[in-house]
């Protein structure tokens, strides 16, 4: 009968065919399991790649974050031996580094332990030079050391104390301690002659007062880097600032390298004005840069006196 023979015809194979077909089966289920399978790694390279990513963008987001990143590994062990949490100094008064008995240096609030690396320094013969050198104290918190130096007073021998200071020419001039010329006029020596404020620390303000571009108002003084705020509120009331002296960039046409250089822009927020500009073109107004990702009111406020159109 025909349907006999087309079923013999069609469905009845030979060796070879089967193996075939076999064959064909295997490498379609291979085809469709695969992916399952394979996908697996990619996921997890994605991911791995999106974090990367994340973590280089919050890197050159944020200056401090790039800072630690590139830090040395012997600054971060140094770092690590300073206490995660400080006793704020309290009851200070003048006193000799060299002498000051135990028991005065636990009643500032200094730690025990670090009361006795100071002893131990001392009794192997290490003496304090300069008010300083307690920096170099292991286990100190800089801000410590910071508020201690002003109350340092470390007698000088007789014989320097006799030849240090040679007689002055009648057209020499010395700061009086009770004024200080402008804030953006006054030179290292004027800073100098200020209670609690030493050669390193005349050169920070002005350092920090050129990089700004000028002072326009006496607090920002207290943002120079190592100033106790305990120093500031004694120099403070000698201070004065004629405002209106402040040079001021060009919002238009200042460089990413020109604004990241001013203290109160950086890197990043340069960055994001350029970008702005290049997108949206010249800025009309200086309110504008409120429309910044990393911009808000209190940091334009602080720019404002250094920008003009």
């Amino acid at each position: 009968m025909r349907w006999k023979w087309l079923l013999l015809e069609y469905f009845v194979f030979s060796r070879k065919e089967r193996l075939a077909i076999l064959t064909f089966i295997f490498l379609l289920l291979l085809a469709i399991v695969m992916p399952y399978y394979c996908a697996r790694p990619a996921a997890q390279w994605q991911a791995d790649a999106d974090t990367a990513w994340m973590t280089a963008m919050t890197i050159l987001e944020s200056p401090k974050a790039w800072h630690d990143s590139m830090e040395p590994s012997f600054v971060k062990e140094r770092k690590s031996a300073l206490p995660a949490r400080y006793n704020s100094l309290k009851n200070l008064v003048a006193f000799d580094p060299n002498t000051h008995s135990e028991a005065g240096w636990l009643s500032f609030g200094l730690s025990a332990k670090t009361v006795r690396t100071i002893m131990k320094f001392r009794q192997k013969g290490g003496r304090f030079r300069a008010p300083e050198d307690l920096r170099r104290i292991y286990g100190l918190h800089p801000d410590q050391a910071e508020q201690l130096i002003p109350y340092v007073q470390i007698p000088e021998p007789a014989s320097a104390a006799t030849n240090k200071f040679p007689a002055k020419s009648p057209s020499s001039f010395s700061p009086s301690p009770s004024t200080l010329p402008d804030i953006n006029q006054a030179d290292s020596t004027a800073w100098e002659a200020l209670p609690g404020i030493g050669p390193k620390l005349a050169s920070r303000i002005i350092k920090f007062r050129e990089a700004l571009g000028g002072f326009y108002q006496v607090s920002q003084v207290a943002e120079v880097f190592g100033l106790a705020d305990s120093v500031y509120q004694r120099i403070l009331p000698r201070l004065t600032c004629k405002p209106g002296q402040q040079i001021r960039l060009s919002l238009n046409e200042a460089g990413i390298e020109e604004l990241s250089r001013h203290p109160y822009i950086r890197r990043s927020l340069a960055s994001q004005i350029i970008a702005f500009r290049n997108l949206h073109g010249p800025f009309s107004d200086l309110q504008h840069l409120l429309q910044l990702h990393a911009m808000n009111d209190s940091i334009l406020k602080r720019m404002l006196p250094y920008l003009r159109l």
